[in-house]
């Protein structure tokens, strides 16, 4: 009879918290440890951390689905790259130590800094001698084929995300991001560019125009349920 290993169930934000101020219990935690770590040091501090894991989220190198928080491939990817002295708990929970000893004027500030001065320079020593090494995960663009010109579109972000055609000369076609994929749109008429759904001036209403507004297209439509309604002005 053969058995199946059963993953570990996902954390809840309260479960990950309740994880966070204890972090003696974690398995990644060596056993010498255990016992100091229990009495005073967890992952961040109790006014900190639930501002830690939104940081993760808006990151995303943490998603939500539903009451549970799940890593995403960028998160994983980082925890894989980095060596394992960086992304242990046990050297978190450490630093927290040091930080409650200089607020109760046990330690200096300027002794911790060189314990990290000393701590970063050995890290590095490590990597450029090879005996630490960090892979990079390898980052896929999200793309999606240009519907004007048929090359290809990719994700791209400044304030807002949009996507943007790869023939910037030739095509130079540009989308809004709609729930990470480009925005509805249909061939325009004009064949210069391609008709867009857009948000109306009052709340929940759309509208549909050209790309191509610049090369002279005024070609507007009605939005009829999400999909092309009739041509305004017909």
């Amino acid at each position: 009879m053969s058995k199946k290993t059963t993953p570990p169930s996902a954390f809840t934000e309260g479960t990950l918290l309740d994880a966070m101020a204890n972090i003696a219990r974690s398995d990644n935690v060596p056993a010498q440890f255990k016992a100091i770590l229990k009495e005073t040091a967890g992952l961040g501090t109790q006014a900190t951390r639930a501002a830690i894991i939104e940081t993760l989220k808006k990151r995303g190198f943490v998603e939500a689905k539903g009451k549970k928080l799940l890593s995403s491939e960028a998160g994983r990817g980082l925890v894989q790259a980095l060596p394992n002295e960086v992304s242990n708990p046990v050297m978190t929970a450490i630093w927290e130590q040091s930080l409650e000893s200089i607020a109760k004027r046990e330690m200096s500030l300027d002794a911790f800094m060189q314990n990290q001065e000393g701590f970063v320079r050995a890290i590095v020593s490590k990597v450029k001698s090879g005996d630490i090494t960090i892979t990079l995960p390898k980052v896929v663009e999200p793309e999606s084929p240009c519907p004007l010109c048929g090359k290809t579109m990719r994700l791209r972000s400044t304030k807002k995300p949009f996507w943007a055609c790869e023939d910037r000369d030739q095509c130079g076609l540009i989308l809004d991001s709609v729930r990470g994929k480009p925005a509805k749109n249909q061939k325009c008429a004009c064949g210069k560019g391609v008709l867009v759904r857009k948000s109306g001036k009052n709340k929940g209403s759309f509208y549909w125009s050209c790309s191509a507004w610049k090369q002279g297209c005024q070609k507007r439509h009605f939005d009829d349920k999400g999909k092309l309604g009739k041509e305004m002005g017909s």
